[in-house]
C-alpha cells in the first residue's frame, strides 16, 4: 500500500489514496463522489510519511479550491 499511495500522491491522483480492499473499492464505485470517505491524516502519515502526507493535504486543499472556483 505504501508504494501505491506514494505514487498516487507524487502524481497527484488523490482518488487512489484509499483503502485497496475489494469491499472498499466496491463501496467507492457505488457511492456519489461527495459521499466517499478518505483515510485520515494519521493513517496516511503512517503509510507514506510526514512529507508525503503534507503534499497529500496540500493537493486536497488545491483541489477543493479549484472545485469551489467552478461552482
Amino acid at each position: 500500500m505504501s508504494s501505491c499511495w506514494t505514487l498516487a500522491i507524487e502524481e497527484g491522483t488523490l482518488e487512489n489514496v484509499a483503502c485497496p480492499s475489494f469491499a472498499c473499492v466496491k463501496k467507492r464505485a457505488t457511492r456519489a463522489a461527495n459521499e466517499i470517505t478518505e483515510p485520515d491524516r494519521e493513517l496516511v502519515e503512517e503509510v507514506v510519511g510526514a512529507k508525503l502526507r503534507d503534499r497529500w493535504e496540500d493537493l486536497k486543499a488545491k483541489r477543493r479550491a479549484e472545485i469551489g472556483a467552478f461552482r
